[in-house]
């Protein structure tokens, strides 16, 4: 399994966010990219590039370097 399918599957209860958030990720990875105006920055230490995409309560935290996200790292709730 990925980190994205355990964070579906440990977060099922919550079906609207993980529709939205599925959604989100859809229109990034087939239609829009990752634009830097989709996520917050500034979210690890200063100069990590650790940057996060949230929704409501949802968080997913990726690496951001040279303004392209590079890695998703970790789901939060």
């Amino acid at each position: 399994m990925t980190l994205v399918d355990h964070f579906f599957e440990d977060n099922r209860e919550y079906v609207n966010e993980l529709k939205e958030m599925a959604a989100r990720l859809y229109a990034m990875g087939h239609f829009t990219g990752c634009r830097v105006q989709f996520f917050k920055e500034n979210e690890g230490a200063p100069g990590d590039g650790v940057v996060a995409l949230r929704y409501r309560q949802m968080k997913a935290l990726a690496a951001c370097i040279n303004r392209a996200i590079i890695h998703l790292i970790r789901f939060l709730t």
